[in-house]
């Protein structure tokens, strides 16, 4: 199996920047619960401002770079996979990039991220080699059309 339920380390991480996590998908790793509980807390901590996204006064453009207190580590990355849950449309998952516009993120439910995740594998775009890495073929990737609002080209990039 590709995917299956850990909770943290296992033996032969994908790269040395990841030693002793696994890359659940090519340039994400799984953390344990723990772990990432607390670089929520940390992400939070660096990147949030509970004033600013409170303040009616404040724009949503003074909001889009920051980390909300919703949010959950997902997979830890450069731009970790994270949860927001929704009190009236249940839980969405997106990338976090501090230096990204959250409005411009595209936003999927899991069932969704994974579906892409299967699609990746059954085009061979991701590929696990002898090694236990992942490869990544980009001739794969299905083509972007550029009319898209940016959010929905991210969808198809898998880079949600």
């Amino acid at each position: 199996a590709i995917w299956q339920w850990h909770d943290g380390e296992r033996d032969g991480a994908a790269t040395e920047a990841t030693a002793g996590l696994p890359e659940i998908i090519p340039g994400s790793w799984f953390v344990d619960l723990d772990a990432a509980l607390a670089d929520t807390r940390e992400l939070h901590g660096l990147c949030g401002d509970d004033v600013t996204l409170q303040d009616p006064d404040s724009t949503e453009e003074e909001k889009d770079f920051l980390w909300r207190p919703e949010f959950v580590l997902l997979l830890g990355s450069e731009t970790p996979l994270v949860a927001e849950p929704h009190p009236t449309h249940g839980t969405s998952v997106h990338r976090f990039d501090p230096q990204g516009q959250y409005s411009l993120t595209a936003h999927m439910t899991i069932p969704e991220v994974i579906n892409h995740w299967h699609h990746y594998l059954d085009t061979g775009a991701w590929t696990i080699n002898d090694h236990g890495n992942w490869e990544i073929d980009l001739t794969r990737y299905p083509t972007i059309p550029h009319h898209l609002p940016i959010a929905e080209q991210g969808k198809l990039t898998g880079r949600y």
